[in-house]
């Protein structure tokens, strides 16, 4: 496959890196198709003991690509148009990352929002610069969706939860104490870092990661984790489908991101 909005490095340590800056490494069909069939070749791959998710540009990831969900000059979305999206979401993206059976660190340097998030959050272990920002702030202004693959509650607990749906975001520091992130660090000391864990991790006997995440994803499930995934798509679809979404999705359809944009600055003016 001929990737275009990733660059993949197979090996020992294979390195993922989002690389479709110009569109903030948003989650087009093609960035997440590509990312998808790289996961799967290096779980294939005796050799890859561990992968590293990285990114190009000061954007991890801004979430899913609104704009290829909402084109400009479209008709209007109906049930049918999201549930097509958010079905495809949960069983090509969601589900198998959380099913995914060798480890993954994320690192991230800059800035991640809503779905952006919820990829970190797939990863085994996250580490990020602390001049990263996470931030779910400016789609809450505007969308009454929510994060479908319910992941991030998971990870922060309920009341941390609740807390960052209500602020603004958090520092890469604040991150860290929140346990949205296992450490933030200086920036010029991120990459040494990740590398120097990820050789640790190929010290690891295979089947030792392989049986652990199997455990603890089994544990997880008996929680409600599976369930959560499938009941959060059903939800979303029925966000967009609220009388309150529809002012976003005319401007989406009218004017596109830049109009996106403009409703975001002009609601944080208010403040």
């Amino acid at each position: 496959m001929g990737y275009e909005k990733i660059v993949f490095e197979a090996g020992e340590i294979s390195r993922i890196t989002l690389n479709d800056p110009e569109k903030r490494n948003a989650f087009s069909r093609q960035l997440v198709t590509e990312l998808m069939h790289a996961l799967k070749v290096v779980e294939d791959d005796r050799r890859c003991r561990v992968i590293i998710l990285d990114h190009e540009g000061p954007v991890f990831s801004a979430g899913h690509d609104i704009a290829e969900e909402i084109p400009v000059g479209c008709s209007p979305r109906t049930q049918e148009t999201w549930r097509e999206f958010l079905e495809w979401a949960r069983n090509e993206f969601y589900l198998p990352l959380w099913d995914y059976s060798k480890p993954i660190l994320c690192k991230i340097d800059g800035i991640a929002v809503a779905g952006g998030i919820d990829l970190s959050c797939f990863a085994d272990v996250c580490y990020c610069s602390d001049q990263s920002f996470f931030t779910w702030f400016p789609i809450a202004q505007m969308t009454v969706a929510t994060t479908p693959s319910q992941i991030l509650f998971w990870k922060i607990g309920m009341w941390k939860y609740k807390e960052f749906s209500l602020c603004r975001g958090w520092t890469g520091k604040e991150a860290e104490a929140n346990g949205l992130v296992e450490k933030s660090l200086p920036r010029e000391e991120l990459e040494d870092f990740v590398m120097e864990r990820a050789r640790l991790a190929t010290k690891a006997i295979p089947e030792s990661i392989r049986f652990n995440k199997h455990n603890l994803r089994f544990l997880m499930n008996r929680l409600g984790v599976r369930d959560a995934m499938i009941f959060g798509s059903e939800q979303d679809i029925l966000a967009h489908m609220h009388a309150a979404d529809k002012s976003f999705e005319e401007i989406m359809r009218t004017e596109g991101v830049k109009g996106m944009v403009r409703m975001a600055k002009e609601k944080m003016a208010e403040d």
